[in-house]
């Protein structure tokens, strides 16, 4: 009864996954399981069934704690997740329990972002992958640790994060070459060569960020267009388009025209489906600043003013900061148009 509650809560309210979007209802429902677990382990404290439903539901109280932004009591339930399972683990020497702690030990890792913890993690998933080689789902869970690795490790062109996300772009295409239709794994590979691009962009390799974006962004569009009616893949491929004509336009700006447009094109195409989120809606304001310099270059200075000026409109709705990488700011775009108005009128 305590895994059907903490199930039930998952169905309702994960965010990480399929879910009904009943956030007050999957806390009732984990608050249910809660008192359960208590009475069960009042009268079978070190059951091998009770540590294992406990881990699950430890590990679901923290997961929806920390996407509700509360850190503290999602770190509180992971190292409860963290101990059922090390008491377990002790008890049992079985790959189950082995994976149920290494597991408990990655929900800890992600809410801490601890490099130590995703290591006990990574020890124990790849003594598992070791004896079950081929195994999918060990070798995704060491590529996925790897993953988080790369994402905490410190300096932009910090040596480790190009390591890190290679490995893991190598296990991915290993899972690829099992099942070459898997559209799960077929985005895995193409967000492991998005981050690898990152990776060498960040260290000034821009030509290997280049070649590493174009391959994410030719397998993102297969995915589109095997399903056109996914809306996250095609914001997906968006992003990874308009990235790849950011990379481009540091090298020519004239390179990177075909890409700005189809960038353009797609947004133009997801904002027929949906709103734009925060990120896609930076992204397009910058795909039009370059546009308009474009134009501006070519002499055609009123189409280039028009596309600063959407520009400038798209940025001022966007809520994230400027990073200078793959997004711009109200503020630079308008005093870039005023500079080129203020140009025009002196001419």
């Amino acid at each position: 009864l305590v895994g059907s509650y903490s199930e039930l809560a998952r169905v309702q309210g994960n965010l990480t996954g399929a879910n009904l979007g009943e956030a007050e209802a999957a806390q009732q429902s984990l608050g249910k399981a809660v008192a359960l677990l208590e009475r069960l382990q009042a009268v079978d404290p070190g059951g091998s069934q009770t540590l294992a439903v406990a881990v699950r539901l430890y590990r679901e109280a923290s997961s929806q704690a920390q996407l509700k932004g509360r850190r503290a009591e999602a770190a509180g339930f992971a190292r409860k997740a963290v101990g059922s399972a090390e008491r377990l683990a002790k008890s049992s020497a079985s790959k189950e329990a082995q994976l149920t702690l290494a597991n408990s030990y990655f929900t800890l890792a992600s809410v801490e972002e601890s490099v130590e913890t995703f290591r006990r993690a990574l020890q124990i998933y790849e003594q598992l992958l070791e004896k079950n080689p081929g195994n999918v789902n060990y070798t995704r869970n060491v590529a996925l640790v790897h993953k988080n690795l790369a994402s905490l490790a410190k300096g932009k062109d910090n040596p480790l994060v190009l390591a890190e996300i290679t490995k893991a772009l190598e296990l991915d295409r290993r899972i690829l070459a099992t099942q070459p239709s898997d559209p799960r794994t077929q985005m895995d590979v193409a967000i492991d060569l998005s981050e690898v691009a990152r990776a060498h962009y960040l260290r000034g390799e821009r030509g290997a960020a280049i070649e590493s974006m174009g391959q994410s962004v030719a397998m993102r569009q297969k995915l589109v267009e095997g399903n056109q009616d996914d809306a996250r893949a095609l914001d997906r491929l968006a992003w990874a388009t308009s990235r790849l004509a950011f990379y481009k336009a540091e090298v020519s700006l004239g390179a990177a025209e075909g890409d700005l447009r189809r960038a353009a094109a797609l947004y133009k195409k997801l904002q027929a489906k949906t709103p734009l989120p925060d990120p896609s809606m930076g992204a397009l304001a910058k795909v039009k600043l370059l546009l308009g310099r474009i134009e501006k270059q070519r002499g055609r200075t009123g189409e280039g003013c028009a596309l600063m000026a959407e520009s400038a409109a798209l940025a001022a709705q966007y809520k994230g900061t400027d990073n200078g990488e793959y997004t711009t700011s109200r503020a630079s775009v308008v005093a870039e148009l005023a500079g080129v108005l203020g140009a025009l009128g002196a001419a």
